[in-house]
């Protein structure tokens, strides 16, 4: 896997609205996955990584926000991303 993860390009479009262009270096298994996904979702692999990236601000942003207020359910195991990302060979 290569080391650059992102880059990022300011792009203008329209009045008041900017874009950002991003690259990402993904390893193979990602790539892959990702092809799987467009290929069995019908949807273009932006809009899955768009969609992805949202889910993953929205949840950052809640984890911050509430940090250790959110109380575990009786009984529900608790994952890292790291335990998970091991778990499912990502």
């Amino acid at each position: 896997m290569n080391k650059k993860l992102v880059s990022l390009k300011k792009v203008s479009k329209g009045h008041n609205k900017k874009k950002i262009n991003l690259s990402v270096d993904l390893s193979k298994r990602l790539e892959e996955h990702l092809n799987y996904l467009e290929m069995i979702s019908d949807k273009p692999k932006e809009f899955i990584v768009k969609e992805a990236l949202i889910r993953y601000l929205e949840d950052e942003e809640d984890r911050k926000k509430w940090g250790g207020k959110i109380k575990k359910v009786r009984g529900e195991r608790t994952y890292t991303t790291s335990q998970l990302s091991k778990s499912l060979k990502l």
